[in-house]
């Protein structure tokens, strides 16, 4: 191994690591494995999409001792998850995660946008009852940022960026998200992040951050030894 201490925290961030073939991500663990003494129980977190997270891919993971799950959902609104550039329908989205979450991964979350043009009260109390019905460890919920020369400004109104500039509507999304899923046992963790009855311990973010051992794998993705 490259350390004689052990390992505390593994994350695969940093965009999306499970683009690669489930074959490559088998032989990336096996090798991190090879590699690194890694502390039995140690967190080791994979951030993907729902489009990514096949049942092939869900097996490699397992097999290769990734008991955590970041996945970019955004929403699962049809329209919005077009509007956000997103593969699969939210049937698809829920149906994926269910099947994550039955081969066995209890530490699941996801993260929501809200605040998109064309959202209603409506559409975000069903995103809200979908992270209920998954019954989820945790979930990250950000208000939806525009940023000039992106695709999306050139695709919405003028009226839709005067209303997503409105903070008391942006408040109320907000105020959504706390009051219905407090409900749950979701516990704010941080601003934009809520964990449910202890199930995301969030180790990888603390263990960075406190001078721990956490190995950063993926483009961008952050660690240190």
């Amino acid at each position: 191994p490259y350390m004689r201490s052990p390992v505390d925290a593994v994350n695969f961030g940093g965009g999306t690591p499970t683009a690669i073939s489930p074959k490559q991500m088998a032989a990336v663990l096996r090798c991190l494995h090879d590699s690194f003494d890694i502390r039995p129980g140690a967190e080791i977190s994979v951030e993907t999409s729902v489009s990514e997270l096949t049942d092939e891919m869900t097996q490699v993971l397992k097999d290769g001792g990734v008991n955590r799950l970041s996945v970019g959902v955004q929403t699962f609104d049809d329209c919005g998850r077009a509007l956000l550039g997103r593969r699969g329908s939210g049937s698809f989205a829920f149906e994926r995660l269910a099947r994550a979450k039955a081969a066995g991964f209890a530490n699941l979350g996801i993260d929501l946008i809200y605040n998109w043009p064309g959202e209603t009260e409506e559409v975000w109390e069903k995103d809200l009852e979908a992270v209920k019905r998954l019954g989820l460890a945790g979930i990250s919920f950000y208000s939806l940022m525009l940023h000039e020369g992106t695709p999306i400004v050139s695709r919405i109104s003028d009226e839709d960026k005067s209303l997503m500039a409105d903070v008391s509507r942006e408040r109320m999304f907000f105020d959504m998200i706390m009051n219905e899923l407090a409900t749950e046992g979701y516990r704010p963790f941080e601003l934009t992040k809520l964990i449910r009855d202890g199930l995301d311990r969030y180790d990888y973010m603390r263990i960075r951050h406190s001078g721990g051992s956490c190995i950063g794998i993926g483009h961008g993705a952050g660690g240190n030894l």
